[in-house]
């Protein structure tokens, strides 16, 4: 059940923190993640206002008992910007919970 209600292309428009909704610190910034069928998450960002990207791959797992998405990152696009790494999640093996 998990897989299918999140399987999609996800756009960053807000966050939601205590009941509040709060638009993006950063109006510039562009945020997208695609979960696909195979586990696999692709994630992208770039600022609108800068030239490159970010983009990885990820394989991800779901402990519905827990409530609890794990990814490992399998993959970063050789066309990232070379800031890219500074991020945690652009880091080949990086397993986030």
């Amino acid at each position: 059940m998990f897989l299918s209600s999140i399987m999609g292309h996800w756009i960053f428009v807000a966050l939601i923190y205590r009941g509040q909704r709060i638009p993006p610190l950063n109006p510039l910034l562009h945020i997208e993640l695609v979960f696909d069928s195979s586990e696999e998450s692709d994630l992208r960002y770039w600022r609108m206002d800068e030239v490159g990207f970010c983009h990885r791959r990820a394989h991800f797992s779901f402990d519905a008992e827990h409530r609890i998405l794990r990814q490992e990152v399998v993959w970063i696009d050789p066309k990232n910007r070379e800031d890219c790494e500074k991020d945690p999640d652009f880091q080949l093996g990086k397993i986030s919970w």
